[in-house]
């Protein structure tokens, strides 16, 4: 069946009280905001614990951070070759911008781009968002030390790091366990929350050994504690050896290892599992083969208000001749969207899935204003949508705005599967009196 991209305005109203919904504009923030655009700049943020790298502030990137031909700011295969500063720990939150931080392969002694979230204040929440973190091809982190991770080990003290809006794609070796994509270790009197949403994370297990995405490893002291980990909307590529948690104690005489696994909607599609071989609740395998179920018809946006806009991207459910709808118990998108010019493209990135499926959609074309579209005319039994709110207008500027959008559904044996995958780029929006449908 062949897919049509269709544009369509369609009211505000409509999109709010029929579809899933996620925003994309930056949630309001608190404290001092710094721009950042040069690897100079975000050793020298860190190194400022008096001004900038202090709890509240947010370090804004503003450009593309390529690491793969300079110094990087960690702890390196010397041990203590650190940047002057860098030792001081993250106080700050981070926002990328959608921007992409690349990273080299080589020899790690201890973590990556940033340095140990500073824990020193209980209590503290610390948010990391929308950013790109990348390894060139072909090229992996090696373990010479302890552990890697991006923020290296110990977050504790009842601290909460949030990470939303993020995509990893990296390669982990150097041995057995110890290498994450965020902690390489945590005390196993660590007591704090991770919250991950909206992040995709491709770790590659390039020897072998057991390593994890979240966090390597718990290393065993004596004490008591309770990790809890809230993950949501977050899709994982990772091969055998590497789970989502990497390992998780269960406790013994006079020790009480807790950890408590919050989770919705999560698509696994290669790894292991959350921890060992489990998969929980909340987790979702994907499963390969051709899905002709369902597939990106089209989508509609709204007027510009306040300098942004809402889309909503439609998707088809086609039966088939067999098929139930009975058979199926969600059905959702993994949507890319990047703007503006190389090198500084911001991207975001985002899953969502739903219950609710309709035999039609309605929208605005101006004259002869409100039309109704049908999965009949479409060519399939039902419609599914999600709709994608506060696109800021400028991002329409100069090549417009690149959708990546994969569609997929999960049975009711629990498994997902992809459909095919649809490119597209808006590049406006209709105004009040214009007939767009294409």
């Amino acid at each position: 069946m062949k897919t049509k991209i269709l544009s369509i305005l369609l009211t505000v109203a409509m999109l709010v009280a029929m579809v899933p919904m996620i925003a994309v504009s930056a949630e309001e923030e608190t404290g001092t905001v710094y721009p950042v655009g040069s690897i100079a700049e975000v050793v020298a943020f860190i190194a400022d614990t008096t001004t900038k790298n202090v709890a509240g502030n947010t370090m804004k990137l503003t450009a593309d951070l390529d690491y793969t031909g300079d110094s990087l700011p960690v702890y390196t295969d010397k041990g203590t070759n650190y940047v002057d500063g860098m030792w001081t720990g993250l106080k700050a939150n981070v926002d990328g911008n959608g921007h992409t931080v690349k990273v080299p392969g080589g020899s790690y002694y201890w973590g990556w781009i940033l340095c140990d979230l500073d824990d020193s204040t209980e209590g503290t929440k610390h948010i990391f968002e929308n950013l790109k973190i990348v390894m060139p091809e072909n090229e992996s982190a090696a373990k010479t030390g302890s552990f890697i991770g991006l923020f290296g080990r110990n977050f504790e003290k009842n601290n909460e790091l949030v990470v939303k809006n993020c995509y990893f794609d990296l390669k982990l070796q150097g041995g057995s366990r110890g290498s994450g994509a965020l902690f390489g270790e945590l005390s196993a009197v660590c007591s704090a929350t991770i919250t991950v949403k909206n992040s995709c994370f491709k770790v590659d297990n390039a020897d072998g050994g057991v390593k994890g995405v979240l966090v390597g490893k718990r290393f065993s002291n004596t004490g008591s504690s309770e990790m809890v980990y809230n993950i949501s909307n977050c899709v994982f590529y990772a091969n055998d050896g590497v789970n989502i948690i990497g390992d998780v104690f269960s406790g013994s005489t006079g020790e009480t290892y807790k950890t408590t696994i919050n989770a919705d909607n999560n698509l696994i599609c290669t790894g292991a599992g959350v921890y060992g071989s489990t998969l929980t609740a909340g987790f979702t395998k994907v499963t390969a083969g051709e899905n002709p179920v369902t597939t990106v018809t089209g989508y509609q946006t709204t007027t510009v208000a306040n300098d942004q806009f809402d889309l909503r991207l439609v998707g088809l459910v086609d039966l088939g001749e067999e098929g139930k709808l009975a058979d199926y118990t969600k059905v959702g998108f993994i949507v890319e969207a990047s703007y503006g010019a190389t090198p500084n493209t911001i991207t975001k990135w985002m899953n969502a899935a739903s219950t609710k499926v309709y035999t039609s959609l309605k929208g605005y074309e101006g004259e002869p204003g409100l039309v109704e579209y049908t999965a009949e005319e479409l060519g399939g039994n039902y419609l599914y949508a999600l709709a994608i709110k506060n696109i800021p207008a400028a991002a329409l500027e100069g090549e417009g705005i690149t959708f990546t959008v994969k569609p997929y559904y999960v049975d009711t044996n629990g498994n997902a599967m992809f459909g095919a995958e649809e490119t597209f780029t808006v590049t406006s929006v209709p105004s009040d009196s214009a007939n767009v449908a294409a």
